[in-house]
C-alpha cells in the first residue's frame, strides 16, 4: 500500500507543475467561464430562436448540460492530468518510481482515484452553472460518477501513445473527438445510437438523458458502463504501465 507521506508528496509535485503551467490554467478559466456565459445565454437564445425560427430549443437542454458540463468536464481533467502524467514519463520520474517501494499499482491507483475525484466535482459544479437540462440530485450524481472515469481514460490514453508535448496536443483532439460520440447518438435511432457505447462515457450520459426524462428506469443505463468502464481501464492502466517503462 502506498504511504499517506508518499500520496502527498506525488500530489504535491503534480499542483506545482499544474500551477506554473499557465496554459493549463486558462483552460481551466475558460470552461468555468463557457459555463457561466451559457447559464445567461441559453434563456436568451431560446428565446430568440422561438421568436424569429419558431424552433424550441427546450427539448435540447439535456445535450447542452450533459456535453458542456458532464463531458467537457471530465474531458478537460483528463486531458490536463494527461500533460502532467506525461511529464512523469518524459523526466523519468515513473522509471525511479519502480525501483523504490512504492508499488506501482498503488501509484496508478492514486492517480486514477484523485482524476475520477476531481472530474466528478468538476461536472456537478459545471452543469449547476450551466443550470438547464440536468435531472434531480439523485440521478445527477449517480451518471456523474458513470462519466467522471473519462477523466483517467483520457490522462492514460495520452500519456501512453504521446512522446512529448506535441503529439499530446494532438492526442487531445482525438479524446475531444471521443466527448462528442455521445452527443451524434442522441440524434441516432435505437438501436443503433447504442453504438456509441463502446465510448464508455456513453452509458452514463444516456442514464443522464433518461433520468431528465422521468424514466423511472433510467439506473439500468448504468450497469453496462460499469462493465465498458472496468474494460477501459484495464485496457489503458497495462499499455501505460508498459509505456512507462519504455
Amino acid at each position: 500500500m502506498i504511504s499517506r507521506t508518499a500520496l502527498f508528496a506525488m500530489l504535491r509535485v503534480d499542483g506545482k507543475r499544474l500551477a506554473r503551467d499557465q496554459f493549463m490554467l486558462g483552460m481551466f478559466g475558460y470552461l468555468f467561464g463557457l459555463c457561466i456565459a451559457m447559464r445567461f445565454a441559453i434563456p436568451w437564445a431560446t428565446a430568440e430562436v422561438a421568436e424569429r425560427f419558431s424552433f424550441d430549443l427546450v427539448p435540447y437542454y439535456p445535450i447542452i448540460a450533459a456535453y458542456l458540463g458532464m463531458l467537457n468536464g471530465a474531458m478537460l481533467v483528463g486531458i490536463l492530468s494527461g500533460f502532467l502524467l506525461l511529464e512523469t514519463r518524459e523526466d523519468r520520474t515513473i522509471r525511479a518510481l519502480l525501483v523504490t517501494p512504492v508499488p506501482w499499482s498503488s501509484y496508478v491507483g492514486t492517480q486514477i482515484v484523485v482524476m475520477w475525484l476531481l472530474s466528478l466535482v468538476f461536472m456537478l459544479v459545471q452543469v449547476w452553472l450551466i443550470g438547464v437540462g440536468y435531472p434531480s440530485v439523485g440521478p445527477l450524481f449517480a451518471s456523474a460518477l458513470l462519466v467522471a472515469p473519462f477523466g483517467p481514460m483520457a490522462a492514460l490514453f495520452m500519456a501512453s501513445f504521446a512522446d512529448n508535448r506535441v503529439e499530446a496536443f494532438a492526442q487531445a483532439k482525438f479524446v475531444s473527438t471521443a466527448a462528442l460520440v455521445p452527443v451524434i447518438a442522441w440524434f441516432l435511432p435505437e438501436p443503433w445510437q447504442h453504438l456509441a457505447g463502446v465510448i464508455a462515457p456513453y452509458w452514463g450520459v444516456r442514464a443522464f438523458w433518461a433520468a431528465e426524462a422521468g424514466d423511472p428506469n433510467w439506473a439500468l443505463w448504468l450497469l453496462p458502463g460499469v462493465l465498458v468502464s472496468a474494460i477501459w481501464l484495464w485496457a489503458l492502466i497495462r499499455v501505460f504501465g508498459r509505456a512507462a517503462r519504455r
